[in-house]
């Protein structure tokens, strides 16, 4: 194990077997790897995979508990008197919002590995503050713990919900970027979708609900110990151009660990600056002249984050990002609402909601792997945002009690397929036009966005469904103002005028790379025929 630069980080060692042996589906890679596990002339390992799932699993928890009430109103409001589920909802979205702000800053202190570790630490500690400690002091009846740990809870996910992206280009080779975000986005709404099919399952009378808690909490801390012995840093080589780009200029950075006060004056930089010490195992070959200039440190100011906003197309991706986010979230909160009000029950808005979310990960997965292969991210996302629009204006007529035509779940089902693909889809977009700035501030400008819009929208979609009753059905109007949203974000996204610079970054150095090779080839072919002449001579 290399010396680390705080005791959050541990960097990963080659070993025997790790490196890769199969791809995500629907990747191009499959079919062009050779057996030592090498892509592009770069190795890739598949601790990747147990990385990918630790950050998935913190994402699916951490929302699990967010809607933990959704499907369990009425019990848990006749349990803990006075609760006010549905307030728990903003509570939650407010102190995520106020977590991201800093995220950027613990991970240029601590590292990938430390902030993560740090959100699973605060994720186990906010559930046992809501639940009671398992075992010993279930939480029955007091209220102001439950408020306590959900503000906890949403401090948490910041730190492992804004990094899948910094993952994904750290671990994972171009090709499988998107997917590999989008896995570990929309574990949220697996996370969601749990807490319908879990809570209506599970919860049958209001005594149930601490111990359902209790449950939570256990699952927490068992996670928490996982990150923190298994959740790696980074591979011992980058596993693309644009990851060995950031290496390169970050070994320039390096930070004596035993010098306290550079260490505070000068910040580590969020990614392992050092590599594999063996020649031997590295198949990684690309020269320090290309990465020059590719890759930046750092500042997280005002006049940083400035650039971002500049950038051709950078907000035409966080404006898809945000409508992706207020749709889902709005539509997870008020399941219970609209399904109930076409008289269905508990057990059967569980399982709605729970499809649902499996629904947006399911797509987000086939069409994450199409513009992976096709990096067409423009025409994607502009037409998800044309069926979204059309679908959330096609829900206002589905609630209609005396509509026997389109079936409301069904349409709900179509929003998760198109509507939900748009949040991986618009960080990979906003990766691509902003390189070499940070991934992980394209997606924590892109949370901050999602969640405040979320948590002014969530409470007004409640406050319009009851205007002009006499001639829309409740919520109908509210889907209305929803389709407004979506479509203004369509007009706005047809003037996208970005360019993707990370791929065009990434062929300039296959193609340099490649012209090297045949420069090499070409020295060696002369070599050689020199050679035969001078013995041809003798």
């Amino acid at each position: 194990m290399r010396a680390s630069l705080s005791p959050f980080r541990r960097d990963s060692s080659p070993l025997e077997g790790s490196v890769r042996s199969f791809s995500f589906p629907f990747s191009p890679s499959a079919s062009i790897f050779s057996g030592q596990g090498s892509f592009y002339g770069f190795q890739v390992y598949s601790h990747r995979f147990v990385n990918l799932a630790l950050l998935s699993a913190l994402n699916f928890l951490s929302d699990w508990q967010c809607f933990s009430f959704a499907p369990i109103h009425s019990l848990a409001e006749e349990q803990f008197e006075g609760l006010q589920p549905e307030t728990l909802v903003s509570i939650f979205l407010l102190s995520n919002f106020m977590a991201t702000l800093i995220e950027p800053k613990i991970v240029q202190w601590f590292g990938l590995r430390g902030c993560v570790t740090l959100g699973s630490m605060f994720l186990a500690i906010g559930s046992l503050v809501k639940s009671g400690i398992p075992f010993f002091g279930v939480n029955y009846t007091n209220r102001t713990m439950i408020r306590l740990g959900t503000i906890l809870i949403g401090l948490s996910q910041p730190m492992y919900q804004c990094t899948p992206a910094l993952l994904s280009s750290t671990w994972f080779p171009h090709d499988e970027r998107t997917i590999a975000t989008a896995i570990a986005l929309n574990s949220n709404q697996l996370g969601i979708g749990a807490s319908f099919a879990m809570g209506a399952l599970i919860v049958d009378r209001a005594s149930d609900v601490p111990q359902y808690f209790a449950f939570l909490s256990v699952l927490s801390f068992l996670l928490f110990l996982g990150v923190l012995f298994e959740f790696e840093e980074a591979p011992p080589s980058p596993p693309s151009h644009a990851a060995a780009a950031a290496v390169e200029k970050r070994e320039k950075m390096a930070i004596d660990p035993t010098n306290i006060s550079e260490l505070l004056t000068n910040p580590p930089p969020h990614v392992d600056s050092q590599r594999n010490g063996d020649d031997d195992n590295q198949i990684c070959d690309y020269d320090s002249d290309d990465s020059e200039g590719d890759y930046e440190e750092l500042s997280y100011t005002w006049d940083f984050l400035r650039q971002f906003f500049t950038r051709p197309g950078f907000i035409h991706a966080l404006v898809a990002f945000a409508t992706s986010a207020i749709v889902i979230n709005t539509v997870s909160t008020y399941m219970n609402a609209l399904l109930a009000a076409r008289g269905h029950g508990r057990v059967y808005v569980g399982v709605v909601g729970a499809v649902f979310q499996l629904v947006v990960m399911a797509s987000s997965f086939i069409i994450g792997g199409y513009t992976d292969r096709k990096r067409n991210y423009f025409t994607v996302t502009i037409v998800l945002l044309l069926a979204g629009a059309l679908i959330l204006a096609v829900c206002a007529y589905a609630l209609d009690q005396n509509n026997n035509v389109v079936n409301i779940w069904w349409m709900l089902f179509v929003i998760a397929a198109t509507v939900g693909p748009l949040q991986p889809i618009a960080t990979e977009l906003g990766c691509e036009v902003v390189y070499p700035h940070s991934e992980n501030v394209v997606l924590v400008l892109q949370q901050l966005a999602a969640n405040l819009c979320s948590a002014a929208f969530v409470p007004c979609f409640e406050k319009f469904k009851d205007i002009f009753s006499q001639q829309f059905p409740q919520y109908g109007v509210s889907f209305l103002v929803l389709t407004g949203i979506h479509a203004l974000a369509t007009i706005q996204f047809m003037t996208f005028n970005g360019t993707y610079e990370r791929y065009r970054a990434e062929q300039k150095k296959k193609k340099s790379k490649i012209r090297r090779r045949r420069s090499d080839k070409s020295l060696a072919h002369v070599a050689v025929s020199e050679k035969t002449l001078l013995i041809d001579s003798f």
